[in-house]
């Protein structure tokens, strides 16, 4: 699985979401799987079911609630926790990939070529 950055050199991925597509932030300070706002949850169809949890961002405090989603992730459907939070503005992106989708893969970062790749070690042909 390859990545791109944008334009201000953050590793960003495609994912599908719920059957949609959308652009997501990699973020090691994030132990989640995956995190959004309430607009992009409402467009990808995850509804919140927990009660809210307050947190500190690197934005300021906010709160989050639990949705879950089905995420095609190497090529197979994962059913997932979803932090949607509650006003949190996190840019051009429609969400963020924490470290807990990533545990068990093989992250390399490639500052000189700006390519960024998550390698499933189970897999040869990825």
């Amino acid at each position: 699985m390859r990545f791109l950055y944008d334009s201000r050199n953050r590793p960003l991925v495609e994912l599908n979401v719920n059957g949609q597509v959308k652009k997501f932030l990699i973020d090691t300070g994030f132990t989640g799987n995956l995190a959004v706002g309430e607009k992009i949850a409402s467009e990808l169809d995850i509804h919140p079911k927990s009660r809210r949890y307050p947190a500190e961002t690197a934005g300021g405090s906010a709160g989050f609630r639990i949705g879950y989603a089905n995420l095609l992730w190497f090529g197979a459907s994962r059913y997932i926790g979803v932090h949607v939070w509650e006003t949190v503005s996190i840019g051009p992106v429609d969400g963020i990939v924490g470290v807990n989708l990533l545990v068990g893969y093989i992250p390399n970062v490639d500052f000189n070529e700006g390519l960024v790749s998550i390698t499933d070690p189970a897999r040869e042909d990825v």
